[in-house]
């Protein structure tokens, strides 16, 4: 494509045709098309506001619709961008381009009306010369009359004594035919009859050759094609003989002249016709029929078609509408929402309730507008149905789960509150209600908003004595006060605290079920302020790895009966002692847990909402259960140096179906020194003790 460079004449500046601006096609007033174009919303087709919509139709966007003239309103589409070109600086006339263009249709008038008014020129001079040519001959024959006789007098030439023959005006002479005089304009079907005397030249000789003599006399009973007159040649060459003129038809009839005066030859053109009696009679008319342009007929517009791609459709969908409509420059609009179209096209709208949309057209030829309609009939979608939401049991103990199940239709979003969240149109959930609130379901669709609430009681047992609530482990537990392990001892009383905390937890099966565990941690230490990573590792049945980074990277390992450690700093493994690679195991709250089940072990009652298990190691540790969630609250142990250590869990998450803690302190004969957040935690990927027992990180 060619860009073509336009020249502003008024200063002297250069942009291209796509930079100029537009004289409105109505009232020629410039305008910039950037600045002139139209957006409106293909939703509700409201017009837009510097560039953003100015509804509130949620899908709706910005769509291009055609352009407005600022000077007299005048909206359009592409045919508003048809007017002259302007210079977009000054606003004024530019330079035509360079580059020849095809001339439009439209302009063919001009050069239609140029050439008649040429042609209206040429004709009117031909008729100015057609009415004077004559009265020019008939001038030039007056003043041969007094000029010719001169002639012949100087030359001693005598004319005849015989009296010229006379011609009957009723009977002109038909002349012959001969070529046309091109001085003369041709009269078509107007034949008319001249005679014209051809004189005999003085200089003849006085014998010339024998002709008939014999005179043609018109009389009264001459026939209607009268003959050619003749006259008598003379019989002997005699100095009185006179010259004798032959008659001849001729282009014109000879003026009728008096017996006393004398023939004589004319040496003019051929004049026209004229009235006999009177040489100055009146010429002929001549009509000359001017070219005239017939009056331009602007045809009407007709609406071929009006269509829609479907006549119902669903709320939120859109639809096609299609039209064509024929005519001379046809002002097409399409309303609500649409505005000027072009005469054929397409536009896609989203109506949000049945919608009759009206198509008018009209030009010129045709003021009042032809209009054509169509309803598109909106479908309006229908408000969430909640079609069942209920639970398995309606009152649960408490750290019990129960399990909810709904079914939902017509909605987009399903919710379920508190701890649940979003969730599919239909499907179960297996919670563990902490109070008798209930549930809520929350359905969203686009017909709307559905709730429904499912009250599930919680049998909550009733608190402690205070002298309870503040009870920790028995401190200063030293290596020479182990437990001794009598067996698979277990006490029903801490059975059934157990079980509760199982409960809590997610259940005894799902506990079971977590065979390895891997856990990232961001650790603070309080001694020196600083922070690093701490990853730990447990793989069943007792193997553990604890991996810490930070200024050098540490690596403790145990499968429960003996251990290693390792450090960059000292890239050699060193053995554990004994009491530290036996307790390690006990630390992993899943598998401590699931004590009841390992005949290593023994369970008993420490006291209100404490369980003491211990192992055939002698090592034992002290649970504390928080009596409002049957949750673990804490678990302390005694170091080989005799310090007691402490690690108290909260923020509990679920995850993999089972509970976890994601903030813990630990603490070190009371005095906390340790802080972790958990970062992530992966279950059952497969981990083994073997895997896991490698140096180095």
């Amino acid at each position: 494509m060619v860009t073509r460079k336009l020249t502003c004449l008024n200063d002297n500046a250069q942009f291209t045709e796509q930079d100029a601006a537009r004289l409105c096609i109505r009232c020629q007033e410039p305008f910039h098309p950037q600045a002139g174009k139209i957006s409106r919303c293909s939703g509700c087709g409201a017009e837009g506001n510097s560039g953003k919509l100015s509804c509130e139709c949620a899908d709706g966007r910005l769509e291009d619709s055609g352009y407005r003239c600022p000077g007299c309103g005048l909206e359009g589409g592409a045919e508003m961008l048809d007017g002259p070109l302007a210079c977009p600086y000054c606003l004024n006339a530019v330079e035509k381009p360079e580059i020849p263009s095809p001339k439009p249709a439209a302009h063919s008038f001009r050069y239609i009306g140029r050439v008649a008014a040429i042609a209206l020129c040429v004709v009117g001079t031909l008729a100015a010369a057609y009415a004077l040519v004559p009265q020019a001959i008939q001038h030039w024959d007056d003043i041969s009359k007094i000029l010719l006789p001169k002639r012949t007098v100087a030359k001693n030439v005598q004319p005849a004594e015989e009296k010229p023959s006379t011609i009957q005006a009723s009977q002109p002479v038909e002349p012959p035919q001969a070529k046309p005089d091109p001085r003369v304009p041709e009269i078509q079907d107007q034949p008319l009859p001249t005679a014209q005397l051809q004189p005999l030249d003085p200089e003849t000789p006085a014998n010339p050759p024998a002709q008939n003599t014999e005179a043609a006399t018109p009389t009264a009973e001459a026939s209607n094609q009268p003959p050619s007159v003749q006259a008598p040649a003379p019989k002997s060459a005699t100095p009185m003989q006179k010259p004798v003129a032959k008659l001849t038809p001729a282009a014109a009839p000879p003026r009728m002249s008096s017996p006393a005066e004398k023939p004589v030859a004319k040496l003019t053109p051929p004049v026209l016709p004229h009235a006999v009696s009177s040489p100055l009679a009146e010429k002929p008319a001549v009509k000359v029929a001017l070219p005239v342009s017939p009056p331009s007929v602007v045809a009407p517009p007709v609406i071929v078609s009006f269509t829609s791609s479907a006549p119902t459709i669903d709320r939120g969908s859109t639809v096609t509408l299609r039209w064509q409509v024929t005519g001379d420059s046809p002002t097409v609009t399409i309303l609500p929402g649409v505005g000027a179209v072009p005469s054929t096209g397409s536009w896609q709208v989203k109506p949000e309730a049945t919608q009759r949309f009206t198509l008018s057209a009209s030009n010129t030829g045709e003021p009042t507008p032809l209009t054509r309609s169509i309803d598109i009939v909106v479908n309006q979608p229908k408000r969430p149905t909640i079609v069942s939401f209920t639970s398995d049991s309606s009152k649960v103990r408490y750290g019990q789960t129960t399990a909810l199940r709904w079914t939902v239709l017509d909605a987009s979003e399903v919710r379920i509150e508190p701890g649940i969240g979003s969730v599919s149109a239909s499907g179960s959930a297996v919670v563990r209600p902490l109070d008798g609130t209930g549930y809520t379901l929350t359905a969203i669709g686009p017909g709307g908003t559905s709730t429904g609430t499912l009250p599930v009681s919680v049998d909550v047992p009733p608190p402690l004595p205070s002298r309870y609530l503040t009870n920790s482990p028995p401190a200063n537990v030293t290596a020479s006060n182990r437990m001794p392990f009598s067996g698979n001892r277990k006490d029903p009383q801490a059975l059934e605290l157990l079980a509760a905390v199982q409960s809590a937890m997610g259940g005894k099966r799902n506990l079971a079920s977590i065979h390895d565990w891997q856990r990232n941690d961001r650790v603070y230490w309080e001694a020196n302020g600083g922070w690093s990573m701490e990853t730990t590792t447990f793989a069943a049945p007792s193997g553990i790895r604890v991996e810490s980074q930070g200024t050098s990277t540490a690596v403790v390992f145990s499968n429960g009966e003996s251990g290693w450690a390792w450090s960059s700093s000292q890239p050699v493994r060193s053995n554990l002692p004994s009491l530290t690679a036996t307790s390690m195991p006990l630390r992993s709250l899943p598998a401590l847990l699931l004590s009841d089940n390992d005949p290593q072990r023994t369970v008993a009652l420490a006291g209100p909402s404490i369980l003491l298990i211990a192992d055939n190691h002698g090592d034992r540790v002290y649970l504390k259960v928080d009596p409002s969630t049957n949750l673990p609250q804490a678990v302390s142990w005694t170091n080989p140096d005799g310090a007691e250590l402490v690690e108290t869990y909260s923020n509990w998450r679920q995850g993999a179906g089972i509970m976890w803690w994601t903030h813990m302190t630990r603490s070190r004969n009371h005095q906390e020194f340790l802080r972790a957040d958990v970062i992530n935690i992966h279950a059952n990927q497969g981990w083994t003790p073997q895997q896991i027992a490698y140096a180095g990180p």
